[in-house]
């Protein structure tokens, strides 16, 4: 499947095949309601419209001299060989718009999918003399059978354990033998004659021995399979003839060979950039997230609650997130203007910064390092914060199908869950092995808690590298010259907010308000998890007791993260968050209920609080996230997820000074925030219901349609007509405006 994506020649052909043999060449559409268009046409009630494709396509106003040409070449970039991004209204085979076929990415693959197959396999030449005549018809029937020949096309074999031979005819090899400088069959295949020639001696024995039989071309043998194509080009063995000779070729591989072919262009830089190069961030956000947790109260234990006052825990604990919604709005922004790639290295480098100011506060005083340690969280949540758009744009376009898409992104943000864990564990070790003798030696205890912030610096240090040598996306490269292509024309590059909220605004209240309302109850349960499980069983628990429940709560919630991964695509990401959020709902009410009960029941508390945390992970922790990703082009993919998870970290900000200030009003206490909390979630179901939806277009097609909205936008209501070529047959009223 990942080959058959890869052909983009293959889909250029099939397009400049529907461009001039449309399958409906002459579409009509009956007017139900009194309609102008948008130069003022007036149509009618009950007006025939007639949109002619055939001669659409073959219109020099709408595809330039030279229109009447089969040339695929017109759909790729000839610089990238990347296809282009033609807009739906221009190329409306498959329409556009509201009307544009749902299923044009399943009839484009299986059309790649049988000419593949056919065309790797014969040779098809039209008879000559051939004449096509079409019927007139509504449809493009052809009045009489098309005559061709076929022929058996080139065949790979494997000639013994290692090696591949290409069989082909005597004349075929002749002219690949004489291009100069050789192709790559000569560095990678035994070239042989026609087996129905009797020329198959090169399939057995030792090439070499062969060239005394006089077939010369049966000594170019690489031992090994087929090299990437990509890392033929990068080591320039992949010409211009090859290139056109295997559009449709596909060679069969030794599996053992393969592997170690394919070891060095992907290498670990390969690997760790499509993964934990761009999670490092939501490894540090859940890190620093769940390990304030153990410092909340160590800092408690250290300055008393005199000085490390409710308030200033809550403004220590809501620092990195304010800095967060800093981060994912500028970030977001930066990264559709200034690209991934670039940005990424940017924030890493305040995750860097930020987590070594954490550890080295010091104010002079007990209250000075509180607030230095305030400032320092600040700077670490705007590197946060920028990772969330960035990592979620960059690890979306790197994917070549929608379900991939999905996954890679999902998994990327399970890294979260990772951090999660890693703080809670690496909490409970430092407790136990530094504070464990004297849980009131305040130096003790600020090495914990130093520690702990100095430990969250690793990661990123050692993805910084990777991150430097890393490549921008592809999609990002189109949307970069595309960019500057329009800037030459002196056209507006930049969407205006209004346009985004037009076009996207129902996906925005969706993705920002279901967030936003999330984030509330998610950070005040991971924020204050500790403080929650200090008042659960026994009274006044040892600091030891809390790290240990946190570590077993960190355990019950990671697998969600991996359930969510793996039903991403079964179940779809929106019934995801709904089974979430309900089960949520459930869960909270059952807190607030039996609050009394269950406080007094420290095992039955964590399996409840757990499970919460778990359908929270297996639910719209990760599908916010991934939703807010797939629902947005390329060209504003990033900002507005960075709108949405801004909007997300604002919650979180809120749930975070809310819950001290409703844990402490005793007529309100834990079983009142468990009421808010079961609310909230409730209240979300319906916006997902009515606002968010599975996304099932690839980037190629939110990109098309999108730049026509933009067109729209841009143009005036004539131009538009005129460039995307919608005719139409239409009555003009006398009365209509001009």
């Amino acid at each position: 499947m990942d080959e058959v994506q890869s052909l983009t020649y293959l889909k250029a052909a099939i397009k400049e095949t529907l461009r001039l043999y449309p399958p409906g060449a002459f579409n009509v559409r009956n007017c139900t309601t009194d309609t102008f268009l948008p130069d003022g046409t007036f149509v009618p009630e009950g007006t025939m419209v007639g949109l002619p494709s055939y001669v659409m396509g073959r219109k020099p106003s709408i595809w330039g001299s030279g229109c009447a040409a089969f040339k695929p070449e017109r759909f790729l970039d000839t610089e990238t060989g990347k296809l282009l991004q033609v807009p739906p209204f221009k190329f409306q085979v498959f329409h556009a718009g509201p009307r544009i076929c749902v299923g044009i990415n399943l009839a484009m693959l299986e059309m790649k999918t049988v000419l593949a197959g056919l065309l790797s396999r014969f040779h098809i030449a039209v008879d000559p003399g051939q004449k096509v005549t079409h019927r007139r018809s509504f449809a493009l029937p052809m009045k009489d059978p098309f005559m061709v020949t076929i022929e058996n096309r080139l065949m790979f074999k494997r000639t013994d354990g290692r090696r591949l031979a290409l069989i082909c005819s005597k004349q075929t090899s002749d002219s690949i033998m004489q291009e100069s400088p050789p192709p790559i069959f000569v560095k990678a295949l035994s070239i042989i004659g026609d087996k129905r020639e009797g020329k198959n001696s090169c399939l057995r024995g030792d090439p070499a021995q062969n060239t005394e039989k006089g077939h010369a071309s049966c000594q170019h043998t690489l031992l090994g399979a087929r090299l990437s194509r990509r890392a033929l080009e990068a080591r320039g063995l992949l010409s211009q003839a090859f290139r056109n000779f295997a559009r449709f070729s596909t060679v069969s591989e030794n599996p053992t060979d393969l592997a170690a072919a394919r070891a060095e262009p992907q290498g670990i830089s390969s690997k760790m950039n499509s993964f934990y190069v761009r999670g490092v961030g939501f490894f540090n956000d859940a890190y620093y997230l769940f390990v304030m947790n153990v410092i909340n109260v160590v800092l408690t234990e250290q300055y008393g609650e005199d000085i490390y006052t409710s308030s200033m825990k809550s403004t220590v604990s809501a620092a990195v997130l304010i800095g967060a919604v800093v981060g994912q709005l500028l970030f977001g922004y930066l990264g559709d203007v200034f690209g991934r790639r670039v940005n990424m290295i940017a924030t890493c480098f305040l995750l860097i910064f930020g987590g070594i100011l954490c550890t080295v506060s010091y104010g002079g005083s007990a209250k000075g390092t509180l607030w230095f340690l305030v400032v320092a969280r600040f700077v670490l949540g705007i590197g946060i914060g920028g990772e969330y758009p960035l990592a979620a744009s960059s690890t979306a376009e790197d994917a070549t199908s929608v379900s991939e898409r999905n996954t890679r992104v999902a998994l990327t943000f399970s890294l979260q869950g990772v951090g999660s864990l890693t703080a809670a564990m690496l909490g409970n070790l430092l407790v136990e092995a530094l504070a464990n003798s004297d849980v009131n030696d305040p130096g003790r205890l600020e090495i914990v808690w130093r520690l702990l912030f100095g430990l969250g610096v690793i990661p990123a240090c050692i993805v910084c590298y990777y991150r430097i040598t890393a490549e921008e996306t592809d999609a990002y490269k189109a949307v970069a010259e595309r960019r500057l292509a329009t800037q030459a024309t002196s056209a507006n590059t930049s969407p205006p907010f209004s346009f985004i909220m037009h076009h996207y605004g129902i996906s925005m209240l969706g993705t920002a308000g279901t967030w936003f309302l999330f984030d509330i109850v998610f950070y005040a349960q991971n924020l204050f998890s500790a403080s929650i499980l200090s008042v659960v069983g026994v009274e006044n628990p040892s600091l030891q007791v809390i790290t240990t429940q946190n570590v077993f709560i960190a355990l019950m919630s990671l697998p969600g993260y991996y359930v969510a991964v793996f039903f991403i695509n079964r179940i779809g990401r929106k019934a995801i968050q709904l089974q979430g959020f309900a089960i949520m709902t459930i869960l909270f009410l059952v807190m607030a209920i039996f609050w009394d009960d269950l406080k007094e029941n420290a095992v039955l508390f964590i399996i409840i609080f757990g499970a919460a945390l778990f359908f929270s992970n297996f639910g719209p922790n990760l599908t916010t996230f991934v939703m807010a990703t797939e629902m947005y082009p390329t060209p504003i993919r990033s900002t507005c997820n960075g709108l949405s998870g801004a909007a997300g970290k604002a919650g979180a900000a809120i749930g975070s000074f809310g819950f001290s200030i409703w844990v402490e009003n005793e007529s309100f206490g834990y079983s009142g925030a468990f009421y808010t909390f079961a609310g909230i979630t409730l209240i979300s179901i319906p916006l997902t219901w009515f606002c968010m939806f599975n996304n099932e277009q690839g980037i190629e097609e939110m990109d098309a349609q999108y730049y026509a909205w933009l067109q729209n936008a841009e143009e005036s209501p004539r131009e538009v007509l005129k460039s995307h070529g919608e005719s139409s047959v239409a009555y003009k009223a006398s009365n209509s405006p001009v």
